[in-house]
Parts: structure tokens; C-alpha cells; sequence
């Protein structure tokens, strides 16, 4: 609850150590816990969030915090080492939704933290990239994680997880989905493998070109 960090370097390496010694060569990694951390622990703990605060408290989407980032790349290097892949989970429907515990109150796309969005629940709003500083600030974010992360061969990218659960993205998510596809046949020099995460109705996302791997994840609990 105060954001303390469990999940440290030492640990981190230590885990996949115990991964490789028992033959897991695969680890999926959630880049977003923040919806489950309040702004202030984030203020202790900046490894935390991929993005940095202002010092009012809010996020600021177009700053990031090298703190996250230089644990990550400290995990992906660990990991090459054992020979362990990551899928590396850019978004979360779950932290968009309102319902059990603060995750949207939290999110950093909320507007009351510092992001373009406002409302009961981040989705469907989300997927609208008719709004400029959503874009932005999703294409920023995306586009540090890849000059981050894309020298590093064992990665591949999940755009989303649990993605349409209950049906609540709509049209507008089949239409991000199918935006983010071709921005990584764009800007990854590397083509790494690209993965999607579907809760309900699967079919026309796996359909997506670009699309190599297809999740099918059931809803979690409102």
C-alpha cells in the first residue's frame, strides 16, 4: 500500500536465476503498475512509473523516469544472459476501468493526476486517438520504451492486456489496436514479434496485420 518496492533489481535477478536453474526461458512483464500505486509513493519510489512527477504531484507524459528505465534494462541484460525472452506488456486494460480498489483514480492518464483523460473510467476513452494529448502522450511513451528496450533481442512487444473485456472498447479499440500494429512495422528497425492480449471477442483483433502472437485472457474481476 505505501508503494514500498518488492520487486527489486536483486530480486529481479534473483528470480530469473531461479528461472533459468529450473528451464523457464520466458517472463511476461507488466511496464504499467502504477494504477495500483498511488502518486505519492511513486514520489519515494520513481522506479516505479515510467514516467516522472511534477512537483505538484502529477505525472508529466512527456518525461520519463530513468529510474524505471534503468531497472528495465538492467532486467533485459540479465535476462539475455540466461537466455530468458521477455513480452513486455505495454498497456492494461484492467488499470483503465473503474471497480474493485483505485487503479483508474491512480492512472496516470487520468486527468486528475496530470493526463488527458477524464471520467468514471479510462476505457473507451483511451483508444481515442483523435485526441491530441492522448496520442501524444502514448506515442512518446512508446516511442522511448522502443529506443529503451529495442537493442535487446530477447524481447517481443504485448500492445495490450485484457484487452475489450466486456466488450467496453468498441470500435475505437479495434482501431488503436490496429494503430499501434503499424507503428511498430514503422519504428522498430528490429520487427519484433508483437502480441495482443483480447478478453472478449477475439476475432477481428487477431486479424490485425503485424499481429504475431494472439493472448486470449479472460476477464478479470470488475
Amino acid at each position: 500500500p505505501d508503494g514500498t518496492t518488492l520487486n527489486t533489481l536483486d530480486v529481479w535477478k534473483s528470480y530469473l536465476d531461479a528461472c533459468a536453474k529450473g528451464g523457464m526461458n520466458k517472463s511476461r512483464v507488466f511496464l504499467l503498475e502504477v494504477p495500483w500505486v498511488a502518486p505519492p509513493a511513486v514520489k519515494d519510489h520513481p522506479e516505479l512509473s515510467p514516467w516522472a512527477l511534477k512537483p505538484d504531484g502529477t505525472y508529466d507524459l512527456a518525461r520519463f523516469s530513468l529510474p524505471f528505465w534503468d531497472k528495465l534494462d538492467a532486467v533485459l541484460a540479465h535476462g539475455a544472459k540466461l537466455g530468458i525472452v521477455f513480452e513486455l506488456s505495454l498497456f492494461d486494460e484492467t488499470g483503465l476501468a473503474a471497480g474493485n480498489g483505485d487503479r483508474w483514480a491512480f492512472h496516470p492518464f487520468h486527468a486528475k493526476n496530470g493526463g488527458p483523460i477524464a471520467g468514471l473510467a479510462g476505457c473507451p476513452t483511451f483508444y481515442d486517438l483523435s485526441n491530441p494529448a492522448n496520442r501524444a502522450a502514448q506515442e512518446a511513451y512508446v516511442a522511448y520504451l522502443l529506443a529503451r528496450t529495442a537493442a535487446y533481442p530477447n524481447v517481443s512487444y504485448e500492445l495490450n492486456s485484457e484487452m475489450n473485456r466486456r466488450g467496453t472498447a468498441g470500435e475505437l479499440g479495434l482501431r488503436w489496436a490496429e494503430h499501434w500494429a503499424a507503428f511498430f512495422r514503422e519504428h522498430d528497425p528490429y520487427a519484433h514479434l508483437i502480441s495482443l492480449s483480447v478478453a472478449t471477442n477475439p476475432g477481428a483483433y487477431f486479424l490485425i496485420e503485424g499481429l504475431a502472437i494472439a493472448n486470449l485472457r479472460r476477464d478479470t474481476p470488475p
